[in-house]
């Protein structure tokens, strides 16, 4: 009798056990964006972000566009959030065949930046009197150690300092959502 129970008791942890590990990689696997945010996942080149609930949101290039006789192939794809709905204001990230290199100046001040997720990337700053521009650029190494290794990955935020300003700390979530889905 004290077996029976030890081994039902044996059985019964275990089980829990289980149950607990399968919906803890569950919670790992599944990505929710904060409140107020929705997520956009690019299926071609398999990366995703969030973005504001209250922005337009355009996802181009994401099917798999070959070479045909009539057309060349499309190497590129990206996930274009407008900025309070401004299509002059935006963030677009952007997967590539290849590698990707931003039309940064040089002298350009360069920082280390990393998402969420724990992606890497250079980060590029550029300003004029009524603009910023700024560039992350991906670490290719290490998008290859994630899987992607024929792929590059970038952000480039063209817009005026005025919405840059009032939209700083929301662009800034933006780029810190960037996650490869796996």
């Amino acid at each position: 009798m004290l077996r029976v129970r030890f081994s039902a008791h044996v059985l019964m942890l275990f089980a829990c056990i289980l149950i607990a590990g399968c919906q803890s990689e569950n919670k790992e696997a599944a990505h929710s964006p904060p409140p107020k945010f929705v997520a956009y996942d690019n299926p071609r080149f398999n990366f995703g972000v969030d973005a504001p609930d209250n922005w337009e949101v355009e996802i181009e290039g994401a099917e798999n566009y070959e070479a045909t006789d009539s057309r060349e192939a499309i190497p590129d794809s990206s996930i274009r959030i407008f900025v309070e709905n401004l299509p002059e204001e935006r963030v677009m990230i952007i997967g590539q065949l290849g590698t990707l290199n931003m039309p940064v100046a040089a002298g350009s001040p360069a920082e280390e930046f990393v998402t969420r997720s724990g992606l890497k990337a250079t980060k590029y700053t550029e300003s004029t009197a009524d603009d910023v521009m700024i560039y992350y650029v991906f670490d290719h190494d290490q998008l290859a150690d994630e899987g992607y290794n024929t792929r590059g990955l970038a952000v480039s935020i063209l817009m005026s300092k005025k919405v840059y300003d009032r939209n700083k700390e929301t662009i800034e979530q933006i780029v810190q959502s960037i996650r490869i889905n796996k």
